[in-house]
């Protein structure tokens, strides 16, 4: 850069000193040999500033045809080899362009390859993040459907929730959900019911997979046609809690399996909450001692039968049952031998009332039954072979045997009250009754003397 100004600059001081030299020869011979010393000058000069090379023969031309006039052949001899030199010019230029084009070349093809890897590194580069953004987004959308999932605590939510959520991932055509309790599968889900038996004989047939603790690819069976399928086990920690097959497309299967890893801690998380709120449920709905309904459970569900027998007009009735003398039970035997008796009476009442009839534990001694869709005749042969079969039952305690007795009122919807006060005060009055003639008895509400009216509320 320094040797390309230089030489830019010494133009025109070469050109200035060359005239003066020029004009302090007083002979005009001598200034005749030294004007063509200017084209190899201005030549020289051209590599830095190619004007310089005009520059200098048109000062030579115009010095040979103004220095000596009278001497014309040799101004015409001058001039023309002046002229003749300044054919060289165009060649000169030409390699000089060539020259310049060859130093490019040699410096811009190692700049160009570079410049060529560092952009298919960018564009590599590019990819990636783009593979890394859709990969970003896709964790933060499994964790947002995750978040979604554990947000219920109702079971029937969360495997609807996650039914849906799974159905709608790329790929997936159908889903089967199965529970792992006390060494056995358990059907839960199946986004395709008409395929829950092929399901549930195919897990019967794999129970190694309740072993497995990470995604897997699997074998599908022949009813699957051509599709794949993947094994989610649904772990905390390492207790296995669930199973989720994905029935998919081959190309989505590898897919599946990544997901699965994110995505089955959420999964297991909403499980676990179901189970916990379960459990919390059943506690607040069943009494601890008995496992029967506590009493406002049943008064619920009470309320909700009367509603649905009023819609579809059909009838029950209503058994209060209370245990005689229950408390001369706990002062001679204590009251670990009268907890054992509520327990064993319990049970003993499960056994004879029938699959879908309520069954509570009302106070601390009483009971109560509803019945559904009997006659009033039904309902007395009911209570009288629980009254029988408790009757017939020996109690031990403190190395003793001994027997109680229960005493028994009924009511029935709608004869005896259409409100849930109505029906309990009419049974409640049948049992005091019951207990006021001498107790291990039944009596029906209507059977009282002026009993057609609604009994009063308690």
């Amino acid at each position: 850069m320094k040797k390309f100004l230089a030489r830019y600059l010494a133009t025109p001081l070469l050109l200035v000193s060359f005239l003066l030299a020029y004009k302090s020869l007083s002979d005009d011979l001598y200034r005749m040999a030294l004007i063509p010393a200017l084209l190899p000058a201005g030549l020289y000069m051209g590599y830095a500033f190619p004007p310089a090379v005009v520059l200098f023969n048109a000062t030579g031309l115009v010095l040979l045809l103004f220095t000596i006039s009278h001497q014309w052949t040799g101004a015409v001899v001058g001039s023309g080899f002046m002229l003749m030199s300044a054919v060289i010019i165009p060649f000169y230029f030409q390699r000089q362009r060539k020259f310049e084009k060859e130093e490019f070349a040699r410096h811009y093809e190692p700049l160009s390859s570079e410049l060529s890897v560092l952009q298919e590194h960018v564009d590599t580069i590019k990819t990636e993040l783009k593979s890394f953004e859709q990969e970003i987004e896709r964790i933060s959308n499994l964790y947002v459907l995750g978040r979604e999932l554990v947000e219920h605590v109702e079971i029937e939510e969360v495997l609807d929730k996650l039914q849906r959520i799974l159905l709608h991932r790329p790929g997936v055509e159908s889903v089967a959900i199965f529970s792992w309790e006390k060494g056995n599968w358990k059907s839960l889900q199946f986004s395709r019911p008409e395929e829950k038996d092929r399901w549930v004989e195919f897990v019967r047939n794999h129970k190694y997979l309740s072993t497995e603790k990470e995604p897997l690819l699997m074998p599908p069976p022949e009813w699957l046609d051509k599709n794949a399928m993947v094994f989610w086990p649904v772990r905390m920690d390492k207790t296995l809690l669930a199973s989720i097959f994905l029935v998919t497309e081959p190309v989505a299967a590898l897919r599946q399996i990544e997901e699965g890893s994110i995505f089955l801690p959420q999964i297991a998380l909403g499980l676990i909450r179901t189970r916990l709120f379960a459990e919390v449920k059943e506690r607040s709905r069943n009494d601890s001692l008995t496992a029967l309904y506590r009493r406002g459970y049943f008064i619920e569900r009470f309320e909700t039968e009367i509603k649905r027998a009023e819609r579809y007009k059909s009838s029950f009735s209503l058994l209060m049952m209370d245990i005689d003398h229950f408390k001369k039970v706990n002062d001679t035997y204590g009251h670990l031998a009268g907890d054992e008796v509520l327990r064993i009476l319990a049970k003993l009442f499960t056994r004879y009332v029938r699959p879908g009839d309520l069954l509570g534990r009302y106070g601390g001694e009483e009971f109560i039954v509803l019945l559904h869709m009997v006659t009033p005749f039904e309902a007395r042969e009911i209570a009288t072979d629980i009254k029988r079969a408790v009757s017939r039952h020996e109690f031990a305690a403190q190395e003793s045997a001994f027997r109680v007795t229960i005493s028994i009122g009924i009511s029935h919807y709608p004869a005896d009250g259409k409100s849930c006060d109505e029906l309990l005060s009419a049974a409640d009055q049948a049992l005091y009754r019951v207990k006021a003639a001498g107790r291990n008895g039944i009596l029906e509400f209507n059977s009282l003397p002026g009993a057609g009216a609604a009994p009063a509320a308690p």
